[in-house]
């Protein structure tokens, strides 16, 4: 499996958001207290802490990631531009 975006693409973050709108299966972008800003995907919402994945195989894992508080969401994946 591939990851989904690649080196060159554009991706354009929605800022202003509701916290409604991060739900599973969701593309954010956080401020992650390790791993600095990243790019993964909601797999699961835990009051308020979500636990994210990666769409690449050789990313970091969901238990290196830990819970992230959803305060630390910069924005929701909008479009992607080739």
């Amino acid at each position: 499996m591939l990851p989904k975006f690649q080196e060159g693409n554009m991706l354009l973050f929605r800022t202003f958001f509701s916290k409604n709108e991060i739900i599973s299966g969701v593309i954010i972008a956080v401020d992650h207290e390790k791993f600095g800003k990243i790019i993964k995907r909601v797999l699961s919402v835990e009051k308020n802490n979500l636990r994210l994945v990666g769409d690449n195989p050789l990313s970091t894992s969901s238990t290196d990631l830990g819970l992230v508080s959803n305060d630390r969401v910069l924005g929701i994946l909008l479009i992607k531009i080739l």
